[in-house]
C-alpha cells in the first residue's frame, strides 16, 4: 500500500523542493544582479532563503517514520564508502548546515551569492545520491532515466515555480521579467514532454510477474500487475495536473497579468505540485511488493 511510502514521498518532495529554492536563488543572484529595475532578486532570496531550510528539515524529520525506530537514524551513516543511503543523509545534513550559514549571511544584508552556489551544489548531489538509491537497486522503472529525470525534474520544476510566484507576484510587466518566465515555461513544458516521452518504452517494459520465478523475485525483472497499473495512472494523472497548471501559468503570462487571469497563479502552482506529488507516488508504487 502506498500509505507505507508516504515519508519517502514527502521526504523527496521536500528535500528537491528546498535544492530547488536555493538553485534558481543561486542563478538570479549571479545572472540577474542589476538588470531588473524592480528588486525582484532580493525578494527571490529571502523567499528562497527563509523556506529553504525549514523545507528540508521537514523532510529529513518525516523521512525518520520510515525506519520504524528513529533511534536508528545515526546508523544510516555507517557506511558512507559503500552505501548511496549514507552519502545521501551525510549530504543533505551539510546541505542543511550551509543553508543556516547562508541564511544567516543574507538576513545581515552580506551578498551569499557564493555560498549559495555551494549550497546549491551540495544539494544537487545530495539529490544525485537520493537518485542512486533507487537506480541501484535493479527494479524496473527504478534503473534508467526514469529515476534522475524524475528527482532533478523535480528540482528545476520547483525552482521555476517558485520564480513564477515571486516574479508575477510583484505585479510587474516588464519586458525583461516577461521574457525570463516565457523561458522558464518552455523549459518547465520541455521537462514535461521528455517525462512523457520516456514512459512509452518504460511501459511496454514493465511486465508482470506471473510465473514467480525465484530469479524474478531475485533480480525484480518484473512487477505485480497492480503495481504496474497504479505506476501508468498516477504519472499520467501527474502529468495531466503539471501541464494543465503550466498552462494557466502560461495564460497570465499571455494577459499580462490582468483581472481575472492573475488568480491563476495560485491554482496553477497547487496543480503542478499535485502533478508531482502523483508523479511521485506512481514512482513509489513501482516498488511496492506483493510478497
Amino acid at each position: 500500500m502506498l500509505r507505507k511510502e508516504w515519508s519517502l514521498i514527502a521526504n523527496s518532495i521536500l528535500v528537491q523542493l528546498s535544492v530547488g529554492l536555493v538553485l534558481f536563488f543561486a542563478i538570479y543572484r549571479t545572472f540577474m544582479a542589476g538588470n531588473l529595475d524592480f528588486d525582484a532578486n532580493r525578494r527571490l532570496a529571502v523567499f528562497a532563503m527563509f523556506f529553504a531550510g525549514p523545507v528540508v528539515i521537514a523532510g529529513m524529520l518525516i523521512s525518520l517514520f520510515h525506519l520504524g525506530n528513529p533511534l536508528r537514524a545515526p546508523s544510516a551513516i555507517k557506511n558512507i564508502r559503500s552505501s548511496w543511503l549514507s552519502r545521501e543523509v551525510v549530504l543533505t545534513s551539510a546541505y542543511c548546515a550551509l543553508w543556516l550559514v547562508t541564511f544567516l549571511v543574507e538576513s545581515g544584508d552580506g551578498n551569499s551569492t557564493f555560498l549559495s552556489w555551494i549550497t546549491a551544489l551540495v544539494g544537487v548531489v545530495a539529490v544525485l545520491s537520493m537518485a542512486n538509491i533507487y537506480y541501484a537497486t535493479g527494479r524496473p522503472g527504478w534503473t534508467d532515466l526514469n529515476t534522475f529525470t524524475s528527482f532533478f525534474g523535480s528540482v528545476v520544476i520547483f525552482g521555476i515555480v517558485s520564480s513564477f510566484l515571486i516574479f508575477l507576484s510583484s505585479g510587474s510587466v516588464e519586458p525583461l521579467v516577461t521574457k525570463i518566465l516565457n523561458m522558464l515555461g518552455y523549459l518547465f513544458i520541455a521537462i514535461l514532454f521528455l517525462r512523457f516521452v520516456q514512459q512509452w518504452p518504460l511501459f511496454s517494459r514493465l511486465k508482470q510477474d506471473k510465473g514467480r520465478h525465484i530469479s524474478n523475485m531475485v533480480s525484480a525483472s518484473s512487477e505485480n500487475e497492480a503495481n504496474i497499473k497504479q505506476y501508468k495512472s498516477l504519472t499520467m494523472l501527474g502529468l495531466g495536473c503539471s501541464g494543465l497548471g503550466v498552462l494557466f501559468a502560461m495564460l497570465v503570462l499571455i494577459t499580462a497579468n490582468s483581472e481575472p487571469w492573475a488568480a491563476l497563479i495560485p491554482i496553477a502552482a497547487l496543480l503542478v505540485i499535485a502533478g508531482e506529488v502523483l508523479g511521485r507516488s506512481g514512482f513509489y508504487a513501482l516498488g511496492l511488493s506483493d510478497r
